[in-house]
């Protein structure tokens, strides 16, 4: 025999759209991962573009400088590890389940 059973939109959600969350926050959080390899990959390869840049004696902001002969693959790669990284910490928001309340309580 088959088991019918009746369905509440709130009991449908809880069910579809959790799924969804989790999935959704797992890919969240795998973007920290990709925006740290992607700054590694900037820290590695940029440099490279510069004859003479040298990352003991240089700072790295000097990359992106107005001059600098980087800046125009460093700033949209840097705009890119900025999008990754606020999609890293908005999954690590979403995974924790905060509401926006403070935790915290004064005690009596």
């Amino acid at each position: 025999m088959n088991d019918v059973r009746i369905l509440s939109p709130a009991s449908m959600s809880k069910g579809i759209f959790t799924g969804l969350g989790r999935r959704r926050s797992s890919l969240l959080l795998v973007f920290g991962i990709l925006s740290s390899l992607l700054y590694v990959a900037m820290l590695t390869f940029v440099p490279l573009r510069w004859e003479g840049y040298s990352s003991a004696a240089q700072t790295v902001s000097e990359l992106s400088a107005i001059d600098a002969p980087t800046r125009l693959l460093w700033v949209p790669l840097g705009i890119l590890w900025t999008l990754l990284y606020a999609l890293f910490g908005w999954g690590v928001w979403k995974a924790a389940g905060w509401s926006g309340r403070s935790r915290y309580r004064r005690p009596r």
